[in-house]
This record gives structure tokens, C-alpha cells and sequence, in this order.
């Protein structure tokens, strides 16, 4: 079995431009972060193959894949982290029903078929 890379080891191994794109993307969602309130929260990386992007309310943490960033343009990738603002914004209780909607709406996020209602 093979021993999974951490970020960091992961990130050891990226090209320039890869490693610049996950800073300006750093950068990005973090003056978003405090643009709508939720400046206290952490922003890391993480390694997931099952998920863009991660709210976690219990440990103030907004995360994204550093897959999806890599694959993904500017405006997918800053979709993903208002979704995550918005989770942050109303709690992780409301999922993706009523009031994180009416949230995510207001933060301008646009809609794919993979949302739940």
C-alpha cells in the first residue's frame, strides 16, 4: 500500500506556475473572506478527490482541493469559495437548504446541477 503525500509534500512537487496559481487563489479567497465576514476563519489547502471545496464551522476552516484549483479557471474556483463563505456565513446546519441558499444568492453564487436542495 502506498503512503499518500501530504499538502505538504504534494506542493513540494508542483511546477512554478502551479504553485503561483494556488498563491493567487490564496490571496483571492481570503480578501473574500474578510470582504464578507468571515476574516477569522483559515484558508488551507487539502488533498481531497471527492470534493472542491470544505466549510468546517467547528474548526473555522474554509479548505479547497488543490486538484480542483489546478484544473478549474478563476471563475469556477471563485464560485466554489463564496459556496464555502456562505456555509461559513449561516452554519454548516443549514446544508444547502433554504436559508444557505438565500445566502449563497446573495454572495452572487451561480448554480450548477450538482446542487442539492
Amino acid at each position: 500500500m502506498r503512503k499518500r503525500l501530504t499538502v505538504k509534500s504534494y506542493y513540494s512537487k508542483l511546477s512554478k506556475v502551479d504553485k503561483e496559481k494556488l498563491a493567487e487563489i490564496e490571496k483571492l479567497a481570503i480578501e473574500l473572506m474578510n470582504k464578507h465576514g468571515v476574516g477569522h476563519f483559515k484558508f488551507k489547502y487539502g488533498r481531497s478527490r471527492t470534493y472542491a471545496g470544505n466549510c468546517s464551522s467547528s474548526s473555522q476552516t474554509i479548505r479547497l482541493s488543490i486538484r480542483f484549483v489546478l484544473k478549474n479557471d478563476i471563475e469556477r474556483i471563485k464560485n466554489t469559495i463564496l459556496h464555502e463563505i456562505a456555509h461559513a456565513t449561516v452554519g454548516a446546519e443549514h446544508g444547502h437548504r433554504k436559508v444557505w441558499q438565500d445566502k449563497a444568492k446573495e454572495l452572487g453564487v451561480t448554480w450548477t446541477k450538482n446542487y442539492r436542495k
